[in-house]
């Protein structure tokens, strides 16, 4: 995968398989709507820059914890 055209086709397949509806169209394409029922998807490029940062901090529990658990 070079683009993230390449994955229309995955996207397309996953919105149907999530919403049961048969008729799956790439928004925003400036045409006109089809007739009947369709879902619509609309990809859209996220570009993450640095790097993710985590903390861990200890907490007082807050409710009793099951000692099956334990």
């Amino acid at each position: 995968m070079k683009n993230i055209d390449d994955l229309y086709g995955v996207f397309q397949q996953l919105v149907s398989l999530t919403s049961g509806v048969e008729t799956v169209i790439l928004a925003d394409q400036g045409r006109d709507a089809p007739t009947g029922l369709y879902a619509t998807y609309k990809p859209i490029h996220i570009r993450a820059y640095g790097w993710s940062q985590r903390r861990r901090e200890l907490t007082a529990e807050t409710a009793e914890a099951d000692p099956y658990l334990e």
